[in-house]
């Protein structure tokens, strides 16, 4: 129950960070003389922008989610004696999201908590991009009687 609603906090945060990224970035460059070509070229553009902020503020827990799920396989009875064992060869010991996070920021330095986030940012652009793009459509289409 606590982790349901710990997820369901950071799903809203996200949520608010790219809103407030996405609507920042259209305001800054909202132009008062700007075609409608333009006008979905900065759709287009802010929301890649709102994706890559997004993805900015997140990474480090994702990479500390990832290192809690990959550092021990679940141990199950009746499996082979290497099914309980750390991936990384070490006796069994699970660390918290916490010990995770000073453990990396010890052996690996804030480097570590951000490896990778230039290919995740290209990916979250152009998949945030498309995603506003195709809601601002759809919001933009007047509802009609059929």
């Amino acid at each position: 129950m606590i982790y349901q609603n710990y997820i369901r906090g950071c799903s809203s945060l996200t949520a608010l960070d790219s809103f407030w990224s996405y609507e920042l970035c259209k305001r800054l460059m909202t132009t008062e003389d700007e075609t409608s070509h333009q006008a979905a070229l900065k759709v287009l553009f802010c929301g890649g922008i709102a994706g890559i902020v997004t993805w900015g503020s997140v990474f480090p827990l994702d990479m500390v989610k990832t290192r809690l799920q990959a550092q021990t396989i679940h141990d199950h009875v009746g499996e082979s004696a290497t099914e309980g064992r750390s991936l990384l060869g070490r006796p069994r010991h699970s660390l918290n999201s916490l010990q995770i996070a000073r453990e990396v920021y010890r052996a690996e330095g804030v480097h570590a908590f951000y490896r990778g986030l230039g290919i995740c940012s290209i990916r979250a652009f152009i998949v945030n991009a498309v995603q506003v793009c195709f809601i601002s459509t759809i919001y933009s289409i007047p509802d009609r009687d059929i």
